[in-house]
């Protein structure tokens, strides 16, 4: 079980960005991997797994983490990616909650 609340962030390429063909890419390409090489994992941020598609740029990471701030400042760090993070359950607690306040919404009256 996680200790932090854990999120899912995929993260494809913003495509509103203008990169000139070649240099553009290669230039982006390398700032992307300097930034990253460079940055270190604050102690409440457990990278989990991180992924990336094969033949595109982005992927998906899945982040432990208890500050949504920690979260927001790993996603402002790269502006050439659109980073959607999504806090994400396991299933067996997901099943548990809906079959919970489906049994509460049996019983409600009027049904």
């Amino acid at each position: 079980m996680f200790r932090c609340l854990p999120f899912t962030a995929s993260f494809p390429r913003r495509r509103d960005l203008r990169i000139d063909l070649f240099h553009g890419y290669e230039n982006a390409q390398k700032r992307i991997l300097e930034v990253f090489g460079q940055w270190k994992a604050p102690a409440n941020f457990k990278i989990h797994f991180f992924v990336v598609r094969v033949g595109d740029w982005g992927g998906h990471l899945l982040v432990g983490c208890d500050d949504p701030l920690t979260v927001h400042k790993f996603c402002s760090m790269l502006p050439q990616f659109v980073f959607e993070a999504r806090p994400v359950v396991p299933v067996n607690d997901a099943v548990r909650a809906e079959l919970e306040v489906m049994a509460w919404r049996d019983g409600l009256k009027g049904r």
